[in-house]
């Protein structure tokens, strides 16, 4: 008696599944919309980039500065070396001749971040170093302000796609 009873449950199983019906309606709750693809990033120019370094720049220098009174090697490290890689990305979008006058203030910070990392820091020495990297700190400022070498920036290779969307 249970043995008809099971397979007639399981046939009545089967057809319910496989009927057309039910199986076009369960696939339609299935689907979901497809995804609208990510709008292609914006390119900017040269001198937006080189606004957008000198900024960081500034703000990690000033970071540094900062963190030489509080003692957090860490945060020192990690704020000389970002000053050094925004300086260096700062050069990239410069004319030869005015990426000469900024090697020497690179080498500068550089060997400040060698000192940090190689932890020779001294009392004595920090003072000096505190007062040196704000003097580095305004002679970039001076000499590299954004409305100071605005012409000497690379040209734009290519065109840049028209911005509509902010």
């Amino acid at each position: 008696m249970k043995r008809p009873l099971f397979i007639f449950l399981s046939l009545a199983i089967c057809i319910s599944l496989s009927s057309c019906a039910s199986i076009s309606k369960r696939l339609a709750t299935l689907k979901t919309e497809r995804e609208t693809p990510a709008p292609v990033p914006r390119m900017h120019s040269n001198a937006w980039w080189y606004k957008m370094y000198y900024t960081y720049w500034s703000h990690w220098e000033e970071e540094f500065v900062d963190s030489l009174s509080s003692g957090n090697t860490q945060k020192q490290i990690r704020c000389s070396t970002e000053a050094l890689y925004n300086l260096k990305k700062m050069k990239e979008r410069l004319v030869e001749e005015k990426q000469k006058e900024l090697e020497p203030l690179m080498e500068q910070l550089g060997d400040v971040t060698n000192d940090v990392v190689k932890k020779t820091i001294t009392p004595g020495y920090l003072t000096v170093l505190k007062s040196s990297i704000e003097k580095h700190k305004r002679q970039v400022e001076r000499q590299f302000k954004y409305s100071k070498v605005w012409k000497l920036i690379e040209p734009d290779k290519g065109n840049l796609p028209e911005q509509d969307y902010e």
